[in-house]
């Protein structure tokens, strides 16, 4: 079993050497992988860090990059807060 306390929302990084998920509580969980098709085997799950998504419905909020460096998730923002937008941040630190 990859998630052992249930999730949703798996995606896989382009090479097959990661899986990632939205636990229960959560959490964003990275499992990584070896192995091929016949003879596929799962590593230990860490969580990464805690979202505020929960649900089902929340993976269609949650998406990754190919290499799995990078994560976008969506989530409801309080009206009367101001939204901060960082664009090309990974450009200031290489």
């Amino acid at each position: 079993r990859i998630s052992p306390n249930g999730g949703v929302s798996p995606r896989w990084r382009k090479d097959g050497k990661e899986i990632l998920y939205l636990a229960a509580d959560g959490g964003i969980v990275s499992v990584p992988t070896t192995g091929t098709d016949h003879n596929f085997e799962p590593g230990s799950a860490v969580t990464l860090f805690q979202s505020a998504m929960r649900g089902v419905q929340a993976g269609t909020h949650f998406a990754i990059t190919q290499d799995a460096r990078n994560m976008l998730l969506m989530g409801a923002a309080p009206s009367q807060q101001p939204l901060t937008v960082l664009v090309n941040w990974d450009r200031a630190n290489p």
